[in-house]
């Protein structure tokens, strides 16, 4: 199995609306390195197989997630945290507390157009094995967590893939974000650069070794 070994450790941040694929590109990604993931679709299947996606059981998705990402901060290690940070708020939460334990911040944006990605939503079914944590969610809830998500700013550092793309062109993105050689005269924190638009996606470059 390869491991993702950067020379300072990363919490990799996937964002992007309901029904977009970032389950699905988070898991495959953190079984491909080894990565501890904390998913919050895993989390809300635990404390209610029988998801009602409503402010108050976000609150304890959003406890228990938290806790998972305090403990492995210890860790030095790099992890992956699907879901409950597509909010700018959320995501600057998260960057203070890893800053504090040495880590860096690196978010991929899976990019899935807003009418895919409510019919996806609304079609999971845990007998499919990608679905097996997700259930599914109808207009108003996808409607709430649509106006929760944030455009990340030019400030973040960002890699976009596509949502409709499948996990081995998805991960090919990432991987040449992350090895390609730094640019003459960039630091070890450049910025991945991208456009807004779906599908329309540039890799950026860090400074980061796959063993």
């Amino acid at each position: 199995m390869k491991s993702l070994s950067p020379s300072r450790p990363l919490v990799i941040l996937v964002i992007g609306l309901p029904g977009s694929g970032k389950s699905f590109f988070s898991r495959q990604f953190a079984e491909m390195f080894g990565a501890p993931l904390v998913s919050m679709d895993y989390i809300r299947h635990v404390i209610s197989p029988d998801s009602q996606f409503n402010p108050d059981e976000d609150a304890v998705v959003g406890t228990l997630a938290q806790n998972e990402v305090t403990e492995l901060l210890k860790t030095g290690k790099t992890f992956i945290i699907d879901g409950g940070v597509n909010s700018k708020t959320g995501r600057q939460s998260v960057a203070r507390e890893a800053k504090q334990h040495g880590y860096g911040i690196l978010t991929i944006w899976v990019q899935t157009d807003e009418p895919t990605s409510q019919a996806r939503s609304s079609r999971r079914s845990s007998k499919r094995d990608a679905d097996q944590f997700n259930a599914a969610m109808g207009s108003q809830e996808f409607e709430r967590y649509r106006k929760q998500f944030t455009v990340p700013t030019p400030a973040e550092n960002i890699i976009v893939i596509s949502g409709k793309h499948t996990f081995t062109t998805q991960a090919r993105i990432v991987l040449k974000a992350l090895v390609a050689p730094r640019e003459a005269g960039s630091g070890p924190e450049q910025r991945a650069t991208t456009e807004t638009q779906p599908h329309d996606i540039q890799a950026g470059r860090r400074n980061i070794s796959i063993n």
